[in-house]
């Protein structure tokens, strides 16, 4: 069977192919609100992609839509990320790491037996984006780098006042280069 798509190992052949394929992509912004005139936003960045899956399972085409569920649930369950690659007449498109964060299921008809023979399913996945390494700061313990009362500055230390340009200013002792307050 020719591959739509892969997230992580599950696979979307063509007959579970999705009957609705949508993504949404967003950009965040904080408002201040202002004494006088309308409120100001303030750009603090883009939202996760968060993508919308329907496909359709059949017993007939696939063997056991119940294992499909139970594998889709596991991976939502695990909390991982899953490569999403998607497959076409190129040798796949590589859309980056998702995590399930839903899984809904309408089971449209059963088998003689009691098993599910034709089942509607909504996949809602979730862009995963791995920390940056160098943004994560470790707390620092209370006291480092803070001068304590009983230390005298060094005999290098100037009185300095730094002022930018809307007129505040910060005061402190410029010591070999740098400013302590």
């Amino acid at each position: 069977m020719t591959t739509w798509a892969t997230l992580g190992d599950i696979t979307f052949d063509l007959f579970s192919a999705p009957t609705d394929f949508q993504a949404k992509d967003g950009f965040h912004f904080a408002e201040h609100k202002m004494a006088r005139g309308k409120p100001k936003l303030q750009a603090i960045g883009a939202d996760l992609q968060e993508l919308t899956v329907q496909c359709k399972l059949h017993s007939g085409v696939n063997s056991f839509p119940e294992l499909d569920m139970r594998s889709w649930r596991d991976s939502m369950q695990a909390g991982e990320p899953l490569p999403l690659t998607i497959w076409g007449v190129n040798d796949g498109i590589y859309a980056g790491r998702l995590v399930i964060e839903r899984l809904e299921h309408k089971i449209n008809q059963y088998t003689a037996d009691g098993r599910w023979q034709d089942v509607d399913v909504t996949l809602t996945l979730k862009e995963w984006v791995d920390e940056d390494p160098l943004q994560i700061l470790p707390a620092r313990p209370r006291g480092i780098g803070r001068k304590k009362a009983s230390e005298p500055d060094p005999p290098d230390a100037k009185d300095t006042t730094i002022t930018s340009k809307d007129g505040s200013g910060f005061t402190g002792k410029l010591v070999g280069g740098g400013v302590k307050p």
